[in-house]
């Protein structure tokens, strides 16, 4: 009876965190008044430092208020490595630099919630990776306000269940 009770108990407690867990694809990490160039030359060097590289940067529109930077780390290439298949587009993700009203936003896609929807029922076999990935980025992106790390980009955010039945659209162009 104890077992029964002990392993009930636990059911439940695991599908209680289960359901709380809704994540959002973008996270912002801070804001600042410093010029573009300044923030711009921030970022890469901590990315630097923290063992993020950047692998491509552009402006989108054309815009000098907006910069995109695509970075790769050592644990994005050891998971796609460790699973392999069609996992490419896993390799990368985004920070970005955007003006608005005078002030620069420095966001990033959010690692979990790509990670799960990437690996979808294998996310479990590279969690650790893209905990370790998540903990660098924090310190990369860390110092702009005191309202950092706030997730975005979804009202009410996607449940872990969901994301990990992710699915890219069956006639999507990349």
């Amino acid at each position: 009876m104890k077992k029964y009770f002990l392993s009930s108990l636990l059911s439940i407690l695991f599908f209680t965190t289960l359901i709380g867990q809704d994540l959002k694809p973008y996270i912002l990490a801070g804001k600042t008044n410093q010029s573009m160039t300044e923030v711009l030359q921030k970022v890469k060097t901590n990315m630097s430092k923290s063992g993020l590289t950047v692998v491509g940067e552009y402006n989108p529109e054309s815009s000098k208020d907006k910069v995109i930077l695509a970075f790769t780390s050592d644990e994005l290439k050891n998971s796609v490595n460790k699973i392999g298949g069609f996992k490419a587009f896993a390799l990368a993700l985004r920070v970005a630099l955007t003006t608005e009203n005078g002030q620069i936003y420095i966001s990033y896609t959010n690692p979990e919630y790509w990670g799960r929807a990437y690996y979808m029922d294998k996310w479990s076999s590279v969690s650790n990776n893209y905990n370790l990935l998540a903990k660098k980025l924090k310190t990369a992106l860390s110092g702009f306000d005191e309202n950092s790390f706030i997730e975005f980009g979804s009202k009410k955010g996607v449940s872990v269940s969901d994301l990990k039945k992710y699915h890219y659209g069956r006639y999507a162009i990349f």
